[in-house]
């Protein structure tokens, strides 16, 4: 989730832990909407290495989660037949770069295209925001921003105020809504608060 139930509970002003699971429910629906509405990017760092197959003929590749701790630690393999258990490592700074705070790897030398053709591209790595429910916190993982984190509180503060007050609505607070992403519908200023986080 993107902020703890204390935050959420200092935001709504409860003090008592007869709510704690409606509002963990209510942080984790936030937290997944707003990781739709930047276009399905994990923002929680998993923990362990996840591997994603990408699509080749590019210049750059986005990869879904950043930023990367330890550029040592991903792995890259081309295999234009998909057959990666027989593709050799690809070696940064000499086959690829590494954009660690973007998420970003680009074909060298002199950044030419990858090779072309769907999902010929495996990255074995792990990415992201370290868990604001974690304790102790991965160490070299990047802490959670805080207007990240603010964003999910806004978000959560409302949809607790709107299942507190039936018939309200989504309209009426921070500029209306942006839009609906499954069951909650993103206001606009927290749309607004999200802007540099989202990629083409």
């Amino acid at each position: 989730m993107l902020a703890t139930v204390a935050q959420l509970k200092d935001a709504v002003g409860v003090t008592s832990t007869e709510h704690d699971t409606e509002l963990t429910r209510i942080l984790g629906d936030v937290s997944s909407a707003i990781e739709q509405h930047l276009g399905n990017r994990p923002l929680i760092h998993p923990g362990t290495d996840v591997t994603e197959d990408y699509d080749g003929g590019l210049f750059d590749v986005q990869l879904r989660r950043w930023p990367i701790p330890d550029a040592q630690a991903v792995t890259v393999k081309v295999a234009v037949d998909r057959d990666f258990a027989s593709a050799t490592d690809l070696v940064v700074d000499e086959d690829y770069y590494l954009d660690r705070a973007m998420g970003v790897i680009s074909r060298l030398p002199d950044r030419t295209c990858w090779e072309s053709g769907r999902g010929v591209i495996r990255v074995t790595y792990a990415g992201g925001y370290a868990d604001p429910n974690a304790d102790p916190t991965p160490a070299g993982v990047a802490t959670l921003p805080g207007h990240i984190r603010q964003a999910a509180l806004l978000q959560a503060a409302h949809e607790w105020d709107r299942k507190r007050k039936p018939g309200a609505s989504s309209e009426g607070m921070a500029g209306g809504s942006v839009g609906w992403v499954g069951q909650v519908a993103l206001l606009k200023g927290v749309g607004e608060m999200l802007v540099t986080e989202k990629r083409c």
